[in-house]
């Protein structure tokens, strides 16, 4: 009686957990309904129409073609999509599919980054997502998914490096990583591998370093694939000493270097070598022919400059294709390759071979079905025995010394598409077999083409066209891409360069022309000029206006200074009696000695002068500010000249006194280039009237120019205009940039007042007076250009 309580809590308790369990599954398969419906609505183009004929949302997702379910809990276990065309972003929820096994994506337009979420799949043993348009770095969390045995991300986008946790996924089966823009060095860890059969990191470019040693440590690998990367360094001697399962060996298109290790031969099992396209030296190793598996062998582009094509070579009778173009081979072609029954390509092109064809040429190679021997040194002439190859397709045989005639038994070989024997010194006629043949091909619509340039006797047209017709089009096409070249030179860099336009004498100074008569002091002699039309002085040549216009530009200083003159413009004022019309030359001799003098007497000045300047709390003196224009009183007494032209009962003298103000307006001046100095810079500037000076500031110590420098000018107005018109323009080869100059801001005011000034004499005192006393409201103001 105490067994029905028992049995009857079992019979509950069981109950309870098949409908707990039955709620598990249900939602297990929900969560998996809503991760493949998001995958669904995430792709963006169905080319095949496979999302609207075979994923139906009312349907279960295990119905949907490519989705594979448990039998017991209905949980998704494999999604292969694999050439569906699906376009769009892998999304998260996939992450959810915690049963997949399987996941292949392989060659759709899937986009974007793996995500995250895919670590979750602890169960997953097959990855592919190849050949599709990923990008980003290779994902380093595959390594946690440690159930994974295939991984195929090959002909995508990734970049970065091979991450190290790779290593973690030890029953890895399959590697494939090619066709991407992978980088760094291929991670140690890979030892790791133990189960690794297929190793595959081709075309990625950018791969570097030495091989791992321990690749060659994989006892279950099978092949290795390393094509198209920048792996340098020399193989490891014991290489094929623990890989006896080794397959396929690629190496071609790196940079390794050294000699091909002799111990190659314990690569029993190696089926396919490709060593080419690298910096091999040495010889090729004759222990080569001890790989008697050996199918394809691919060791061209090389420096193989030691021996030729070994002996061994002729023990691999399983040989099918055997490539040694650019190898820098020596000697003759060895007999017994033709020997070769399997062998069904021969490349030796582009070496040094020398001697004739062989005897034994298609007496064993019955398979073979291209031949290239092209640039090389082979001559004779070409035996008959090569029809004996009727399977040949491909013959080329061109840039060498054949002689001869062309066999006729060419025509015979219906299997051949490419003929190549142009570059030789072939005699005769082409064979009227072999050209019947060929306008058959021709008509059968088939890739078949004759090369023989120097072959035969060129046509007369030939002739004209190659020593006449090519010569010329030749010149006229280098004239006139010299002058197409010179065009653009002249378009493109003379005429907006302006260094280049100095150095070729192609700038020109822009001359503004002046409005005659403009000026006052010119309309003033104009009117003495028209009431005197023959006015001279006592020597007989009369100089009149010409000659005072040449004194009116000049700028004399005194020795003594007149500090208490200072005005804001240039200004001058002719200051003569009304009846003076005439300067005589005596007069103007005596003011160029007057001028000359003061000007030596100025100089001598400013070489003890130096004006005191304040900044940053700090005092110092400038001599070379010296040497530019200051504001001064400018008096020259021109010596009395008795004229002839006034009629009084006696002669009257008269001074002719020329009173000038001036005044430093002054430019800073920026981005100067090292080839500026003070004369290219005064050449940019001359043009303006008042233009005073120039100055390019150079280092004391150097003397290079510190980029910067100082323009003066006498008249406000010419200041305006230059920073206008010349702001921003080229001045050498660079574009200037101007500013008004500060420097008054830095002067010692005070230490100024200080400096010593010699007072003027009575007599000089008196000619000031008299000079400041004419220039009234009523007086003729002049502008002269000081």
């Amino acid at each position: 009686m105490m067994l029905k309580p028992c049995c009857f809590f079992i019979l509950v308790a069981v109950l309870l957990s098949r409908i707990c369990l039955a709620k598990t599954l249900v939602s297990n398969a929900t969560i998996d309904q809503d991760a493949l419906v998001a995958f669904k609505a995430a792709i963006i183009s169905d080319p095949y129409q496979i999302l609207n004929k075979n994923w139906s949302d009312d349907a279960s997702v295990c119905s949907w073609i490519g989705v594979s379910c448990s039998v017991d809990d209905q949980r998704v276990t494999s999604l292969n999509v694999s050439g569906f065309g699906f376009a769009g972003p892998i999304v998260p929820n996939l992450g959810n599919l915690t049963s997949l096994e399987l996941l292949a994506l392989t060659d759709n337009n899937f986009t974007g980054f793996i995500p995250q979420e895919l670590s979750n799949l602890r169960r997953l043993r097959v990855f592919e997502a190849g050949y599709n348009l990923l990008s980003g770095e290779i994902p380093s969390w595959l390594g946690t998914l440690t159930e994974l045995e295939y991984i195929r991300l090959n002909g995508n986008n990734f970049s970065g490096s091979i991450p190290r946790s790779i290593g973690n996924n030890t029953k890895l089966v399959l590697l494939n990583l090619a066709y991407n823009s992978l980088g760094g060095v291929i991670p140690l860890e890979i030892a790791n591998l133990s189960s690794l059969e297929r190793l595959d990191l081709k075309y990625n470019g950018q791969i570097t370093d030495s091989i791992p040693d321990g690749i060659f440590d994989l006892s279950r690998i099978e092949a290795i694939d390393l094509t198209g990367n920048s792996l340098s360094g020399e193989l490891p001697s014991t290489m094929c000493d623990n890989v006896p399962r080794l397959r396929g060996l690629h190496l071609s298109a790196n940079l390794l270097s050294g000699s091909i290790p002799s111990d190659i031969r314990n690569c029993s099992t190696l089926r396919d070598l490709s060593l080419s396209s690298n910096h091999f030296n040495g010889s090729i190793p004759s222990s080569i022919g001890l790989l008697a598996n050996l199918e394809t062998l691919y060791l061209g582009i090389n420096s193989f400059h030691i021996g030729g094509i070994p002996q061994g070579i002729h023990n691999l009778s399983r040989l099918q294709m055997l490539s040694l173009q650019g190898a820098s081979l020596t000697g003759r072609i060895p007999s017994y390759i033709f020997n070769m029954s399997s062998l069904e390509g021969l490349d030796l092109s582009n070496n040094t071979l020398s001697g004739g064809l062989p005897l034994t040429l298609c007496g064993g190679t019955t398979k073979l079905e291209q031949l290239f021997l092209g640039t090389n040194r082979l001559i004779g002439r070409i035996s008959d025995r090569i029809c004996n190859c009727r399977s040949l397709s491909v013959i080329s045989l061109r840039y060498n010394n054949f002689t001869d005639n062309i066999p006729k038994c060419l025509a015979n070989l219906t299997a051949l598409n490419y003929l190549y024997l142009g570059k030789n010194n072939f005699t005769g006629e082409l064979p009227a077999e072999l050209a019947g043949d060929l306008q058959t091909f021709k008509s059968n619509s088939t890739k078949m083409e004759f090369y023989s340039d120097e072959s035969f006797s060129l046509s007369y047209w030939d002739c004209f066209s190659y020593l006449l017709l090519r010569p010329i089009a030749a010149i006229l096409f280098t004239v006139s891409l010299l002058f197409f070249g010179w065009f653009l030179a002249w378009k493109l860099v003379l005429v907006h360069v302006p260094l280049v336009q100095e150095i070729f004498g192609l700038r020109k100074k822009i001359i503004k022309p002046k409005p005659p008569g403009r000026r006052r002091i010119t309309q003033f002699y104009n009117r003495i000029n028209a009431q005197n039309p023959s006015s001279e002085g006592p020597s007989g040549g009369g100089l009149g206006f010409e000659t005072f216009k040449s004194l009116k530009i000049i700028q004399a200083r005194v020795k003594k200074s007149v500090t208490d003159a200072c005005v804001s413009n240039v200004y001058a004022q002719q200051l003569f009696q009304r009846d003076a019309q005439t300067i005589t030359p005596e007069a103007l001799e005596s003011v160029k000695a007057a001028l000359a003098n003061s000007d030596i007497e100025h100089k001598a000045e400013t070489k003890k002068k130096a004006i005191p300047r304040k900044a940053a709390g700090q005092s110092w003196e400038d001599p070379t500010l010296a040497e530019w224009p200051e504001t001064k009183l400018i008096m020259v007494a021109l010596l009395p000249a008795w004229t002839s032209s006034i009629s009084v009962e006696t002669d009257q003298l008269h001074v002719i006194s020329l009173c000038c103000f001036m005044y430093d307006y002054r430019l800073f001046c920026g981005d100067l280039g090292n080839e500026v100095n003070d004369d290219v810079l005064s050449k940019a500037f001359a043009r303006f009237p008042s233009f005073n000076m120039a100055r390019v500031v150079r280092d004391k110590r150097t003397g290079k120019t510190k980029g910067y420098g100082f323009i003066s000018f006498a008249n406000p107005s010419d200041l305006v205009g230059a920073l206008k018109e010349m702001n921003g323009k080229y001045v050498g080869n660079r574009p200037i940039k101007l500013r008004k100059s500060t420097w008054t801001e830095r002067t010692d005011t005070e230490a100024l007042g200080r400096q010593k000034v010699t007072p003027l004499s009575e007599e000089d005192e008196a000619t000031k007076e008299k000079c400041l006393a004419q220039m009234n409201p009523a007086s003729r103001i002049l502008d002269v250009g000081c």
